[in-house]
């Protein structure tokens, strides 16, 4: 075998690794052991048995699957959850917080066995046909988005935090489950809160979890009555995954806002060229790249998605400081 043969199997063998990797963490996360580990310090496999109710030779098992992919440590036959594993698996209001992901692309079996097929008949494969635990594990997914929001990207928006705190008006285009407005809820008590979806099983369980809180409706973007009435329209992946980005979409998203509201979009940044996909995070946009595509609108890299702001006849467009490297946030201010 050749050095780049074996260069390349010993990349393989890493791919393969990486989907074992995704399902420790998705298990860790489900089974509570995560969580144990992290309130309870470290523990063996025997006691984290006895504490959960499982049994021991899984909890082992799963053990040292997680110490091969460094999520814990080892020492003696104990096992412990290092600080940063916590934050990055189990904290969902950090910015770096990964964990949810697990659950999520482990759903996404479905897509990539199908993908053959779509690729043959060219058919969508939409959020509406997907199995319903896609809306949770998605939800997870995205749950540090609108924390990291309030705390770092609305105060670089002139006005946007005053007229929040002061009973503004928020609209979340592509609201799901109503993870985006629950927190907008605790950060601003006083502002009035709508969301939209194309999904209806996403609007009942945005509407069981809001309340009267927030007013849902199932609704395409490009049907809404809305003309001037928000101070911030949030609209989370939803270009990518839902609305698109087309201007018809850009100017209907504008015309709900007030002069001098903002819209911010949140989105996952491609990588702008095929040289730049050989990275560690170029690989998992492919990844995402793949399910996405099923959806219909595709992603969208940072100087397009400014671009297609900036042609939107927005005031300003400011792409925002943020530490989420898994996110990019632009703010466009109606004039």
């Amino acid at each position: 075998m050749t050095t780049q043969s074996q260069s390349l199997v010993d990349d393989i063998v890493g791919y393969y690794g990486g989907f074992f990797g995704t399902w420790l963490i998705a298990i860790g996360r489900q089974s509570g052991i995560l969580e144990a580990l992290r309130d309870h310090g470290e523990a063996s496999p025997q006691e984290l048995a006895e504490r959960l109710g499982y049994a021991e030779s899984y909890v082992a098992t799963w053990c040292r699957g997680a110490y091969a992919f460094k999520l814990v440590d080892h020492s003696a036959g104990r096992f412990s959850l290092p600080a940063e594993a916590a934050t990055v698996l189990l904290d969902s209001t950090n910015p770096s917080f990964m964990g949810g992901r697990g659950e999520f692309f482990s759903m996404l079996r479905r897509d990539f066995e199908m993908f053959p097929e779509r690729m043959a008949d060219g058919a969508p494969y939409p959020m509406a046909e997907r199995p319903a635990q896609v809306a949770d594990t998605m939800q997870a997914a995205t749950l540090p988005d609108a924390p990291n929001a309030v705390a770092n990207v609305f105060p670089q928006l002139a006005g946007l935090e005053d007229a929040l705190r002061g009973g503004g008006r928020i609209l979340d285009a592509g609201c799901m489950l109503g993870g985006g407005l629950a927190t907008f809820a605790e950060a601003f008590p006083e502002a009035e809160l709508v969301g939209i979806d194309a999904v209806q099983r996403f609007i009942d369980g945005a509407g069981s979890r809001l309340g009267s809180r927030a007013t849902v409706r199932r609704m395409d973007v490009r049907e809404m009555p809305y003309e001037d009435e928000f101070d911030l329209v949030w609209c989370n992946i939803a270009l990518s995954h839902t609305w698109g980005a087309d201007p018809e979409v850009i100017e209907a998203l504008k015309r709900a806002l007030k002069p001098g509201g903002w819209l911010v979009v949140s989105d996952v940044p491609h990588p702008a060229t095929v040289e730049d996909l050989r990275s560690p995070s170029g690989r998992m946009f492919v990844g995402v790249t793949m399910y996405v595509s099923l959806l219909g609108p595709g992603l969208l890299t940072q100087d397009e998605l400014l671009e297609k702001l900036g042609a939107g006849g927005f005031r300003q467009v400011v792409l925002a400081d943020q530490p989420a490297r898994t996110r990019m946030m632009v703010g466009a201010q109606k004039a």
